[in-house]
């Protein structure tokens, strides 16, 4: 079964865990609901830190993301790999999740220079200056792009 794949991009301490956290409430990586502002509650699998500071390869969490019962995915990923973590960069996941399931939405935090790196057939939506703004404020906009209440 096709999963639809929710990503959140962005350079180290940019403020994606915290992003998630606001969205979900989720502290640690697990299951909960998003309300649609289509009044549904979306069932979502929730990894609120970086694949990469996990050390987890695209093919490792692409066998986590089939493993799942859920059909909706948030996954954060770095820009770029650091020497502490996998040392794969945000486009090897994307590739090898683009080729097994649904990206539904990319935002980028942070650094608009680098979405001509990533697929623009791909709804994308960039948060600029993103620690200059209340986490909850992000999550704002983060709601209204992705049509979630």
């Amino acid at each position: 079964m096709k999963k639809n794949i929710y990503l959140i991009i962005g350079h180290g301490r940019c403020g994606k865990s915290s992003l998630v956290r606001a969205l979900t409430g989720k502290y640690k990586n697990g299951p909960c609901q998003i309300r649609s502002a289509y009044n549904t509650n979306m069932d979502f699998m929730v990894w609120a830190n970086s694949s990469q500071d996990a050390a987890k390869s695209p093919e490792k969490v692409l066998k986590e993301i089939n493993n799942v019962c859920f059909s909706n995915i948030l996954l954060t990923l770095c820009y770029t790999p650091s020497p502490e973590n996998s040392g794969f960069a945000a486009q090897d996941y994307v590739r090898v999740l683009k080729e097994n399931h649904e990206i539904s939405q990319i935002l980028f935090m942070g650094e608009d220079e680098k979405v001509h790196l990533f697929d623009t057939s791909v709804p994308t939506n960039v948060i600029n200056l993103c620690s200059d703004r209340p986490v909850n404020a992000n999550a704002n906009l983060v709601r209204q792009w992705w049509n979630w209440l």
